[in-house]
């Protein structure tokens, strides 16, 4: 037990220095270039380079979602910049860095300075694949973490209201406008905030009495109509070009339940939602053991004592995260949410998070509970430590980032030269761009080298897609007017001259 105890009391340490460490990788990543990108990445730059503002709310090319307020103001930023590696990089790890600071600031407003367990919201929270693989890459996936605890927040807000009244009007002003500015922002918003609606009928109705006489009914509620509001404007000037795209639809159909979804692929992928916040087939069984009891245990708990419990502020917020839970399973089984998919359901980690660490203090096992959050605190800085030695200990990565600037420099000089490219499918590696993918279009070899931070959309420099470096000289006999042409692979180039 002593030992135990030795180890608690270093926690805290422990999980400042992991994170300071992860930060500072991202932070490596964004000054050097060191990070290659990869197909979801130039499927989006493509549309940031070469598609304008107002084309931009439209349809995607490539079989690309993004949330278009967040888009524009990418756009805006990288094409301010030239739509250069540093500018395409930061957005993500800037908000990377606020879901951190977030994050452990949630921390300690939930939970005593003295419980080690707390520790594991933010471990959970930033440990996971999607955090980690999403660092810094040109996608939304940060904006989704960081608007799952900003909608966590927001019910710590609607719950501090509901149990002291209006600490002011300049902070209850801040909690409206939040309420309707945040949908624009992220497509899982909507489902993070939905409990929030049950939460607050559950305070105006079976809990009523425990309301501060301070606390109006509207007060509660117009923060919701201004979310509602917003939600409304936000499906229709975007989310429904989301729910009509077919052809992500039909390539994600795998991870969602449909009436031809057979029961075991339905397990599978409500065991994968939880088991894979661990990483490996061992910490895989441990989350998806540990979290799968915890969300049984929280409901048993929750509801066997619905109208008698004594409704404080930790039991108002397990409910609502019980309510995402219950919110994500129903659209799950209606067909609109891929589960075990890390990515599309990180804005339910920190939820899941409370209700494993509520778990693990109250099960009767107390030394059983002492000993299993050592070990996922200690699996989940291990994760973050790993991760970052497997990026620069692969084979491809030292393959992807000779290409990434190898391509740039012959970008350079190409434009500077005004000499065409010539480019095959080996641009990619270690994507393989020449197979065919049901349900998404493919995106070839000129549109990838055009993505690469040192192509600029303005100088129009002609790059055509070849299958191999043979078939140059039969493209060039086709083109008499090309004197000149860079041909190469992404690693290798030559330049070519009649």
């Amino acid at each position: 037990m002593k030992f135990i105890a030795r180890i608690e009391n270093n926690i805290a340490f422990f999980a400042k220095a992991v994170l300071g460490i992860l930060l500072l990788w991202g932070l490596s990543m964004v000054l050097f270039k060191i990070k290659p990108f990869w197909h979801d990445e130039w499927r989006l730059i493509y549309n940031l380079k070469f598609k304008t503002h107002q084309e931009l709310w439209g349809t995607l090319e490539y079989t690309q979602q993004f949330p278009r307020v967040y888009l524009q103001l990418i756009k805006w930023f990288t094409a301010t910049f030239h739509y250069s590696y540093f500018s395409l990089r930061v957005p993500a790890f800037a908000l990377a860095v606020c879901n951190v600071f977030f994050c452990w600031y949630l921390m300690n407003r939930i939970y005593k300075e003295a419980m080690p367990t707390r520790y594991l919201l933010v471990l959970m929270t930033v440990s996971n694949f999607t955090f980690i693989e999403y660092l810094v890459q040109t996608k939304q996936y940060q904006m989704e973490i960081w608007m799952s605890l900003v909608a966590l927040w927001q019910a710590i807000q609607l719950i501090l209201l509901f149990e002291k009244g209006m600490q002011s009007t300049f902070s209850y002003g801040l909690i409206c406008l939040s309420f309707l500015l945040a949908p624009y922002f992220s497509y899982t918003y909507p489902i993070a905030v939905a409990p929030l609606f049950g939460l607050v009928f559950l305070q105006l109705t079976f809990w009523k009495k425990h309301r501060h006489s301070s606390c109006s009914s509207s007060m509660l509620i117009l923060p919701l109509m201004l979310s509602f509001i917003s939600i409304m404007i936000f499906y229709f000037i975007d989310v429904q070009q989301l729910m009509n795209d077919r052809e992500m639809q039909q390539f994600w159909k795998f991870r969602m339940a449909t009436d031809n979804t057979k029961r075991f692929l339905i397990i599978k992928n409500l065991w994968g939602w939880l088991a894979k916040m661990g990483s490996g087939f061992v910490f895989e069984c441990v989350f998806g053991t540990v979290g799968w009891a915890a969300v049984g245990w929280a409901v048993h708990q929750h509801l066997s004592a619905f109208r008698n419990v004594k409704v404080t502020a930790s039991y108002q917020l397990r409910v609502y995260c019980i309510g995402l839970v219950i919110v994500s399973l129903l659209l799950f089984f209606a067909g609109k949410l891929p589960l075990s998919e890390p990515k599309f359901n990180a804005f339910t980690i920190p939820a899941i998070s409370i209700l494993i660490i509520y778990f693990l203090t109250r099960v009767p096992l107390k030394k059983s509970a002492r000993v299993t959050t050592i070990i996922l605190l200690l699996a989940l800085g291990g994760n973050i430590i790993t991760s970052i030695i497997h990026m620069f200990t692969l084979k491809e990565y030292r393959q992807r980032i000779s290409i990434l600037h190898a391509t740039d420099k012959v970008i350079r000089m190409a434009q500077k030269e005004k000499i065409p490219i010539l480019i095959t499918p080996g641009v990619a590696y270690s994507d393989d761009i020449t197979i065919y993918m049901p349900g998404m279009r493919m995106i070839t070899a000129d549109v990838i080298l055009k993505t690469f931070p040192a192509y600029r959309p303005e100088s129009n420099l002609p790059v055509y897609a070849i299958d191999s470096i043979a078939q140059a000289s039969q493209l060039l006999a086709q083109l008499p007017h090309l004197q000149k042409a860079w041909i190469g692979d992404g690693w290798h180039y030559h330049l070519y001259s009649k």
